[in-house]
């Protein structure tokens, strides 16, 4: 089973990679409970109007910003895997410096606030 790294337990800043369809549903819940330092996007001025309060820097800007800030990834799927590929490329570890919005939501929020949130529900 994945798990996170201990230093997750504590985090209060975060800084999101990616904004789609995933990141707008959760940014409300992400936002009462953490700081949000940025956002990383490749669409740095479309974000900028959309996000307003939250600076948006571009994959290169944000990667030399991030000063061991942990990265929820706002996307899911295929485009969660390629953003997961960069990241590793980078020396960033899965689960130690940044992980999807849906793990993050399902077992952080379990783990350290024994909330259970959900991403999906099917009828």
């Amino acid at each position: 089973m994945r798990h996170f790294s201990e230093d997750w337990e504590n985090v209060n800043h975060i800084v999101l990679y990616g904004y789609g369809t995933v990141g707008k549903s959760c940014l409300r819940k992400i936002r009462s409970d953490f700081s949000v330092d940025f956002i990383i996007d490749k669409d740095t001025d479309k974000l900028k109007r959309l996000v307003p309060g939250i600076p948006v820097y571009s994959p290169e800007e944000g990667l030399a910003a991030l000063d061991g800030k942990k990265i929820i990834v706002m996307t899911g799927g295929r485009v969660y895997l390629e953003i997961a590929a960069f990241l590793n490329d980078v020396g960033l570890k899965e689960f130690y410096d940044y992980c999807s919005v849906e793990f993050f939501i399902t077992h952080w929020y379990w783990e350290n606030k024994k909330l259970n949130c959900l991403m999906e529900l099917h009828s």
